[in-house]
């Protein structure tokens, strides 16, 4: 069993561990990567207003575009982890 297996979608990793992530995986961590992390926390995220991320889920054909939508989610939910790991890959320059 790995730790994986214990984590859902609204899981609270500290500050601390998520920047460390960042740091050393951001590199790795590709845009594929956070495009699946984003369609799972939309699909398991039922209480927030996020038809417009949905529909745009649905819609994009093109990393362009999954960018925008990933980008979209982030400046709405700012406090959610995928969020805050992206902004520290982007403090890192690592996106």
């Amino acid at each position: 069993m790995s730790l994986a297996d214990d984590l859902d979608y609204n899981v609270v990793i500290p500050d601390y561990l998520l920047r460390a992530v960042a740091f050393s995986g951001g590199k790795s961590i590709s845009d594929a990567v956070l495009w699946k992390m984003l369609k799972y926390t939309v699909k398991c995220n039922e209480e927030e207003d996020i038809s417009d991320i949905k529909d745009g889920i649905q819609c994009s054909n093109s990393l362009t575009e999954q960018n925008k939508i990933l980008k979209l989610f982030c400046t709405k939910f700012p406090e959610t982890m995928l969020s805050k790991l992206v902004k520290y890959m982007e403090e890192n320059g690592d996106r």
